[in-house]
């Protein structure tokens, strides 16, 4: 029924993507429902281990093991999608998921060790990010990825309205653990449509590491990393912040939940009519002035201190996390279009520089925790996550000047 919908909606949008749009049809079914599972449970893990006695060090600690175990699982997962394609890569990695959920819903019972936790996280996601950038990068199309992205971002954001509310609701009522549960349901839920198409690439291909001149992408490689530091402490620690010193007690699931509703509503009106700016050559200067006003919003965090204020932070802040990532991820998108021979070698290398730039992150922040106290360590995060807000400025994507030319 969801993907009839979603066919009767979009086919007409996706003209030019006939013989392919059953494949971007499955990937924003699962986007959606992803995006509402990773919303209950992505977005309440630090303040449930917060709330159930973790200190922030701990907190920390469990990050990262997961960035960590990322560091090295992306090579992992590339040679797997390599061998068996990106939909059987990304169904094991949601099952993997579904098992992190069950160890999250039993953390307080079992005790389960922080690097065992990490350790499932960090593969399932890993198997998640690179089977999917694999996909969407080979059955996009070039002249119309800045749409495609937009509508994948929608899906997943109308997921992640739900899932905020959805989770605040159960862990408020019935209990924060069971939140993974639901989240778990919903991870089922999230692998029907994978195979109901062929895998869009060849399966038992051999990568070939050796022979690929990493100097092709060093160019990209800052802003790159800029964008993945400036997107793990939004989601993870700024939170956590909320849990902390604005909603304390037991209200701070279901008001964590309802504000990060609002402001993800918010961020789905705006995102169809950001991809469209983008694919019509407007790409660089939306990516320059929204990544530049966000890095002022991160700088403002620290100040937030009532409901009010909490809101317009996160309103702002995904307004403008469309503004900078739908341009940038067509761009990127776009660049491993050029190594088509070398395509999950280059996107397996940039996610697990990306791991252990942001595992480098979070050891400078767990060392920070011993000395200072919580409300200073999130601070300086949010100084981190503005600084690469604004090095995200310095990409380069070859697409994105021939979209500002075509637009002029």
């Amino acid at each position: 029924m969801l993907k009839k919908l979603l066919s009767k909606r979009l086919h007409h949008r996706h003209y030019w993507r006939k013989t392919k749009f059953n494949e971007l049809n499955e990937i924003y079914v699962l986007m959606l429902v992803r995006g509402l599972s990773l919303s209950m449970m992505g977005l309440f893990i630090p303040v449930f281990l917060f709330n159930i006695g973790f200190a922030l060090t701990s907190i920390l600690l469990v990050v990262i093991f997961y960035f960590l175990t990322r560091t090295f699982a992306d090579y992992l997962s590339a040679f797997l999608v390599a061998r068996f394609g990106p939909k059987h890569i990304l169904f094991v990695g949601q099952i993997m998921f579904m098992l992190t959920s069950v160890l999250f819903l039993t953390l307080e019972s079992m005790n389960w060790p922080l690097w065992f936790i990490g350790l499932f996280w960090g593969v399932s996601q890993s198997m998640f990010f690179i089977a999917f950038d694999t996909d969407f990068s080979k059955i996009k199309h070039s002249d119309h990825s800045g749409k495609e992205l937009s509508y994948i971002l929608i899906m997943s954001k109308v997921g992640a309205f739900i899932g905020p509310i959805l989770g605040g609701l159960v862990g408020h009522f019935v209990g924060p653990s069971f939140i993974f549960a639901f989240s778990s349901i919903a991870m089922i839920l999230g692998l029907i449509p994978l195979f109901k198409t062929r895998e869009p690439t060849h399966t038992r291909q051999h990568l070939d590491y050796a022979s690929f001149d990493i100097s092709k992408v060093s160019k990209i490689v800052p802003s790159f990393l800029a964008v993945n530091i400036e997107n793990t402490i939004s989601v993870t620690l700024w939170p956590l912040f909320l849990g902390v010193f604005v909603f304390i007690g037991d209200s701070a699931f279901i008001n964590i939940g309802i504000i990060t509703s609002i402001a993800t509503l918010v961020s789905i009106i705006s995102s169809y009519k950001i991809g469209q700016l983008v694919d019509a050559g407007n790409g660089r200067w939306l990516l320059r002035i929204s990544s530049v006003v966000n890095a002022v919003v991160h700088f403002l965090r620290v100040i937030t201190s009532s409901y009010p204020v909490a809101l317009t932070i996160n309103i702002l802040h995904d307004i403008l996390a469309i503004g900078f990532r739908l341009p940038y991820f067509k761009g990127y998108y776009n660049d491993v279009d050029s190594y088509p021979g070398h395509r999950i070698v280059v996107l397996s290398i940039m996610e697990s520089l990306a791991s252990f730039t942001k595992l480098t992150v979070y050891c400078l922040l767990f060392v920070v925790a011993h000395f200072v106290s919580i409300k200073t360590t999130l601070t300086l995060s949010f100084i981190i996550a503005g600084v690469a807000s604004l090095l995200i400025n310095t990409e380069n994507f070859i697409s994105l000047d021939k979209d500002a030319k075509r637009g002029h």
